[in-house]
């Protein structure tokens, strides 16, 4: 290397590792993953799952791919995900395991490409390959993501980002390129990746030219990314008018308010709650972000690695939370997924120092970790099983949206509708005695048990009935459609 060229952040120590090892980190990784995650496999399809179900069942899969291309205004713009929904969906039809089983690989994946770049930023392999499987066992993070069919696109966001991170890392921009694309078009949270990706761009400055103009001098070598944001931006330009006019609207954002400090207090909070996975809510918000300032200074103490490189890792923990951070009403501990990686491997890498303070406990080092690792499987796979729970009494867990107290409600309608109503007449009304049809999709999750694209469902509350008939409530909450009474199917929640 030249005196005048950049430093280097590929570690050489990546191929000093002995192809044994690496299978034997794969297999445990894959292991520990289907360990604590294994109830997901058969979990049934929950809420938003059942509408995409619905149009690829009644549509067919060319039109649903269609309409997931063209630049509607509708609230996403995912079609790279919709071709993996189309692909999973010809091959296991409505068979979740298939769905989940594919998510649990996703994430097998993510968690190693974490780890590939943890390798990018220090060069030691325990470090590296406790953040990967502290990353993988999240499961406060990770479990929403992994127990529905959207979840894919998060967890496919998360595979074109980390995967145009490392490129960029190596230094082969084209494929980074190629990802964030891909990315952008998977998940629109993933739009953050300039703003990582600057970061990295200064830690290849030497010290002595870290200065404002060469600060903005590296600004252009990111214009294509730059391009396809423009690009992707404009596609999108009238759902986001939509969004930004509209303050019911659960993404409408705003820049000052008391919901920005609430969001920030809430995701300071989860990302403890990831590393230790709790069920009840952690207090004393102040002693987590006073443990987060010293986990971020151990970094910066840390010799092992440049002060460049650990303010790269907190640019990407910051940036990575921008696109949720102001959303008024629409914080979900799964939005971490973007900003989490960076401050997991902060935290390896500040352990790493704290215990590299004296021969003895440099010693120590692996054994530490390793019991963090087992310990986060075992409060992870104990999380799961708290809320695995047959029935309708499940925890409710802050932040996440409960798929897991809601997906025993499923079966439970699936089952009772089809045993005590094996046939419904065309155009027939389903009403439900307050039960939450969003479970299950509302009418579109009905219509797929029965293959009847005429039936229709509402909640009782929706509905107006008096001595003149039942009718649907309008908007105003007066009397709309005439429901017949002869098609009106009441579903009471003691039914069961």
């Amino acid at each position: 290397m030249k005196k005048n060229d950049p430093p280097q952040i590929l570690s050489p120590e990546q191929s000093t590792i002995h192809p044994t090892k690496k299978i034997l980190f794969l297999l445990a990784l894959v292991g520990s993953i289907f360990f604590v995650y294994w109830k997901t496999i058969g979990y049934t399809f929950i809420q938003d799952d059942w509408n995409i179900l619905y149009k690829l069942h009644t549509f067919g899969s060319f039109e649903f791919l269609r309409s997931a291309w063209l630049p509607a205004s509708d609230s996403f713009y995912r079609p790279i995900g919709a071709i993996y929904m189309v692909l999973l969906y010809n091959i296991f039809g409505i068979n979740p395991v298939g769905f989940h089983i594919f998510a649990l690989l996703i994430h097998c994946v993510n968690a190693i490409l974490i780890t590939l770049i943890t390798l990018q930023f220090i060069k030691e392999v325990t470090v590296a390959c406790s953040v990967g499987f502290l990353y993988a066992l999240s499961i406060a993070v990770h479990l929403d993501p992994l127990m529905w069919m959207v979840g894919a696109f998060d967890l496919l966001g998360a595979l074109f980002l980390f995967s145009s991170i490392l490129f960029f890392l190596k230094k082969k921009n084209s494929l980074s390129l190629i990802s964030f694309i891909l990315a952008i078009l998977t998940k629109e949270a993933t739009t953050i990746l300039p703003g990582i990706l600057y970061g990295i761009l200064i830690t290849r400055l030497e010290k002595e030219k870290i200065t404002f103009r060469n600060l903005l001098a590296q600004i252009p070598k990111l214009k294509y990314y730059a391009l396809a944001l423009l690009l992707f931006f404009l596609i999108r330009y009238q759902s986001l008018n939509q969004i930004s006019d509209n303050g019911e609207n659960p993404y409408a954002m705003s820049m000052i308010g008391i919901h920005v400090v609430d969001n920030i207090v809430n995701y300071a909070n989860w990302i403890f709650e990831a590393i230790i996975p709790s069920i009840q809510n952690r207090e004393g918000t102040l002693l987590l972000v006073g443990i987060a300032v010293i986990i971020i200074i151990f970094a910066f103490m840390n010799k092992s690695i440049s002060s460049k490189k650990v303010f790269a890792l907190f640019t990407w923990s910051v940036v990575g939370l921008l696109p949720v951070i102001f959303l008024h009403n629409h914080s979900y501990r799964y939005y971490l997924t973007y900003s989490y990686p960076a401050f997991i491997i902060m935290t390896g890498i500040a352990i790493h120092a704290l215990f590299r303070l004296t021969p003895i406990t440099k010693k120590l080092f692996p054994l530490i970790m390793v019991c963090i690792v087992l310990m986060n499987a075992i409060f992870g796979y104990k999380y799961i099983s708290d809320l695995y729970k047959p029935g309708k009494d499940v925890p409710t867990v802050q932040g996440t949206n409960n798929l897991m107290r809601k997906g025993p409600i499923i079966v439970m309608i699936k089952e009772f509708l089809l045993t005590e109503y094996p046939q419904v007449p065309d155009s027939a009304v389903i009403i439900f005695n307050w039960l939450p049809t969003s479970t299950f999709g509302g009418e579109t999750g009905i219509r797929l048990w029965y293959d009847n694209h005429t039936l229709s469902v509402y909640e009782i509350q929706d509905i107006i009935q008096d001595s003149t008939g039942m009718y649907k409530k309008d908007p105003n909450g007066n009397k709309g459609a005439t429901i017949s009474s002869d098609l009106a199917l009441i579903v009471k929640y003691t039914s069961w």
